[in-house]
């Protein structure tokens, strides 16, 4: 049909009844609803309702396939220069555990919904989305979205594919209680590697980020707060911005904690969302050897932890190949200044602290 044709105002309705798509490494999942195409045969629109589910969304493929589009517009075409397929007000619902994924950077489950125009070389989406759970990846740790923060991703025509986020996410991670080599300059302000296996000179920290910005920029836009209140630098320290200073002391720890990261990430947040907990992580560990001061083994750790309310939780730590019994904590935040924590294994280690920290 071109332009002139009379039956251009008789659209073309095409049913979808849990349809599943694979499409080029893009996007996985069903599809329900009505899709409605319009105009001419070179220059259709398509319009309707569909409702996404069970599948995954991969943002950086969806947003490399819109450049190349976009990049061939001037391409020579065969005879197909003038096709175009345009998007007019086509209502997408996402829901039942559809994955958003921004590999490297970000895997989120959302829900809501999205209104698209625009053309395949530019797509225009606009509206809210929530993200109900997930996690991003920040050098070598996951930091997981707060269920008790209204994290959001809003899409704007000027952004695409690129969302503005909202969000609040908690990680937690170790730190020693050695003092810092004074021949460092930045000793004042630096945290040794965590060496889970010494279990008793180690203490958690509970990390929190928020950011609010694209999520190509995500890590540019976070700000870190912890408690015990650490500053920033402190904080990038023990999420794993020392890799390299890692990697000179204990190469084997350092690429085991890297693909560590890799390979469980998905695996904890499953467990995490699937029981409650608040806490569950498995680690790569630097074992001491027995009559060696320096020597040691790569072995593995577990963490679990559970909050009981928002001041109070309590953890286990244990580490696989050494001869070292389970670790129990507790925390209690009695306000923002005053911590009270314990911890023992039963066996020859109970500590009990009462921490009083001020901000100046």
């Amino acid at each position: 049909m071109n332009s002139q044709d009379p039956d251009i105002n008789n659209p073309l309705i095409i049913t979808l009844d849990q349809l599943n798509i694979d499409f080029q490494r893009i996007f996985q999942g069903g599809l329900d609803g009505k899709v409605v195409v319009e105009g001419a045969a070179l220059q259709p629109e398509i319009g309707g309702n569909i409702e996404v589910s069970q599948g995954k969304i991969f943002l950086n493929q969806a947003a490399g396939l819109a450049a190349a589009a976009g990049s061939q517009e001037n391409a020579p075409g065969f005879g197909m220069e003038e096709f175009e397929i345009s998007l007019n007000n086509f209502q997408v619902t996402l829901s039942d555990r559809l994955q958003m994924i921004s590999p490297g950077i970000a895997n989120f489950e959302v829900a809501g919904g999205l209104l698209i125009n625009g053309t395949l070389s530019d797509i225009s989406p606009s509206g809210k989305i929530d993200l109900v759970a997930g996690a991003i990846n920040l050098f070598t740790t996951e930091l997981r979205l707060d269920p008790n923060y209204q994290n959001t991703a809003t899409f704007t025509p000027i952004n695409g594919l690129d969302p503005i986020v909202d969000v609040q996410l908690l990680a937690s991670a170790f730190e020693t209680n050695r003092s810092s080599s004074p021949s460092s300059p930045l000793s004042s302000e630096t945290i040794d590697a965590p060496s889970p296996g010494i279990l008793n000179s180690t203490q958690r920290v509970r990390i929190m980020a928020t950011a609010k910005g694209p999520l190509s920029g995500l890590e540019d836009n976070l700000e870190l707060t912890s408690s015990p209140k650490r500053s920033e630098v402190q904080i990038v320290s023990l999420l794993g911005g020392n890799i390299i200073n890692t990697l000179s002391e204990d190469r084997n720890l350092a690429l085991a904690n890297v693909a560590s990261t890799t390979i469980l990430a998905n695996l904890q947040q499953d467990v995490i969302a699937a029981t409650g907990l608040s806490e569950f992580r498995i680690f790569p560990a630097s074992i001491p050897k027995r009559g060696a001061r320096r020597a040691s083994s790569l072995g593995w750790g577990l963490e679990v932890g559970v909050d009981v309310t928002n001041k109070l939780g309590v953890s286990m730590t244990r580490l696989f190949g050494a001869n070292e019994p389970t670790e129990f904590s507790l925390r209690y935040q009695v306000n923002d200044e005053v911590r009270i924590r314990g911890g023992s294994n039963f066996s020859d280690n109970a500590v009990l602290s009462v921490e009083y920290e001020v901000q100046f």
